[in-house]
């Protein structure tokens, strides 16, 4: 076999990068083709920080990161032994295996739903209400104990944070197939479906139902801002709410900015 030349080389590896970029545009293009599967507005609340993706100054690109939250306390309205085992999870024999299979497990993909605004930040900023609400109580009975005072004073602080600034964007459900879980979460200005990872473990001597906790990674988190759009987000970060973006979910569930607006 005659030996490649230095130029077949060269042409052999720009065709290959040439075709990994064909084989992206077109995969972008199926994705933002036709109605999204789902819209959601977001707001800073729902963003991580701004960065660059490329640190030139005289080309660099703007990205976002999404801001999104697992309810531990709330994992058990849906993170059961029951659902695991639906999720080809191994749960077998007494619970005082379960720490060691699940640790024996890798992460695997499925279908997320991510809910915005939705019963599980509800259920969230009602805790932080009811904790405030105790700690006012507490300090009404024993107005003179500094101890109670800081207490309540961290418990305001927790409950603004939610209601304020801590992100809507709630992970609420993991499954294998699709088109089940959008009949479960029909709302597409509230659901997104996206694909990510999901590793249960269990809390060892902590029986129940709750006792299940999940690490979890989205497949994809970052969305790039278009120039047209990168000055709205001019220092955003230090103010709430005076960033409306529309996120849209395609065919492939991956998601992309619509539109950004300003608000006075």
């Amino acid at each position: 076999m005659k030996a490649l030349t230095s130029r077949r080389i060269f042409w052999l590896g720009a065709g290959l990068i040439l075709l990994c970029n064909l084989v992206a545009l077109g995969g972008v293009a199926y994705n933002r083709s036709g109605e999204p599967d789902s819209r959601l507005v977001l707001t800073e609340r729902e963003f991580g920080n701004t960065y660059n993706v490329l640190n030139s100054r005289e080309n660099s690109g703007l990205s976002l990161r999404l801001n999104w939250r697992l309810d531990n306390a709330g994992l058990a309205d849906w993170l059961t032994a029951t659902k695991l085992r639906e999720l080809g999870f191994p749960l077998d024999g007494a619970e005082e295996n379960w720490p060691g299979q699940l640790a024996r497990q890798r992460h695997r993909e499925f279908w997320l739903v991510l809910e915005l605004d939705g019963p599980a930040y509800a259920r969230v900023l009602a805790r932080a209400r009811a904790a405030l609400t105790e700690a006012e109580q507490g300090l009404r009975e024993d107005p003179a104990s500094t101890e109670r005072q800081a207490t309540r004073d961290y418990q305001r602080s927790e409950f603004e944070q939610q209601r304020d600034k801590a992100t809507r964007l709630y992970l609420m459900d993991a499954g294998v197939d699709e088109l089940a879980l959008r009949r479960l979460y029909p709302d597409r200005q509230r659901h997104a479906l996206v694909r990510g990872r999901l590793k249960p473990y269990f809390y060892a001597n902590t029986p129940g139902p709750s006792a299940f906790g999940a690490s979890v990674d989205l497949a994809i988190e970052q969305i790039n801002v278009p120039l047209a759009w990168r000055e709205a987000f001019q220092g955003w970060e230090a103010t709430t709410g005076s960033t409306r973006a529309v996120v849209a979910f395609g065919q492939r569930h991956e998601p992309w900015l619509v539109s950004v607006e300003r608000l006075p």
